[in-house]
């Protein structure tokens, strides 16, 4: 039987739909082996779960951190396999998370300023439960409410110039890799080909990367295409990094943009390049 791994899964401590818990069901439903929780500068969603003596299904403590090297900002660096109590993975909770408010506070004079108030609770509601605060779950919020496509897209204009006026949520590669390292994790480059990079930005960047001791990169995943896939594949086996994949399951987006499931292209298993079992047997994951 073949199995299936899915390293890359958000829960609605960043921007994900559904509880770290109900991924867990979820993830059994469909008979994973493996899956890593990785919320978007955060660990909240991994400290949710308590390891069960008895069970069948990995998890992978995670984190995807947004990151940036020379001239290519908001990258995404996971970091697979940490201890989400470590000093340095907290403390990055807390300054991201403080600029996360700040944003969050822009984003409801602005439905005020649009005559949207009656929108305001449903963010406030995020602050309140602790739930994910990135620029998506409040596009969420307009699009739940039905708001119209060009108020939307006015909206989220303003949103985008308004935040460029204070802090950066993105932090430096090395500090991002360092951080990963001193949690115990491993570091990997999270969909090389997301951002409308060509193959020269993708080997710019992973040069950068490599300096500062990348570990792995994300192979598998939907933007990257099968061409691609063999390309990065083959890059990690000639310079000994690690390979991971993953649906980067959300389960919430915003049409067009297609939902991934949960399963999506992980049930990897190729012959000359599977997923590094260093990343599915790390010391700090449990079962459950």
């Amino acid at each position: 039987m073949e199995e299936k791994i899915d390293l890359h899964i958000h829960t609605n401590k960043s921007d994900g739909k559904f509880s770290a818990q109900e991924i867990v069901s979820m993830a059994k439903e469909k008979n994973l082996k493996s899956i890593a929780i990785t919320d978007h500068d955060s660990a909240r969603g991994i400290r949710d779960l308590q390891a069960i003596p008895a069970g069948k299904l990995f998890v992978v403590p995670g984190i995807e951190i947004t990151s940036k090297v020379t001239n290519f900002n908001e990258l995404h660096i996971l970091g697979l396999g940490i201890n989400p109590n470590s000093p340095g993975i907290i403390q990055l909770e807390d300054r991201v998370r403080s600029i996360q408010l700040l944003r969050a506070n822009i984003f409801n004079n602005i439905l005020y300023d649009n005559g949207l108030s009656s929108l305001v609770p449903s963010v406030n509601s995020l602050i309140n439960n602790n739930q994910g605060l990135q620029n998506l779950n409040f596009f969420q919020i307009l699009a739940q409410n039905n708001i119209p496509t060009m108020q939307m897209l006015e909206i989220k204009e303003k949103y985008t110039n308004a935040i460029k006026f204070i802090e950066s949520i993105d932090t430096d590669s090395g500090e991002t890799l360092s951080i990963i390292h001193e949690a115990g994790g491993f570091a990997l480059f999270a969909h090389p080909y997301a951002n409308k990079h060509t193959d020269n930005d993708v080997y710019d960047i992973i040069s950068q990367l490599m300096k500062n001791n990348l570990d792995g990169i994300e192979v598998y995943h939907k933007a990257n295409n099968a061409e691609r896939q063999i390309l990065l594949s083959t890059f990690c086996n000639l310079n000994n990094l690690l390979i991971s994949g993953g649906s980067d399951f959300h389960a919430n987006a915003i049409p067009p943009r297609q939902t991934r499931e949960l399963d999506a292209c992980y049930r990897i298993n190729p012959i000359n390049a599977p997923i590094s079992p260093e990343l599915t047997e790390h010391e700090n994951g449990f079962y459950i």
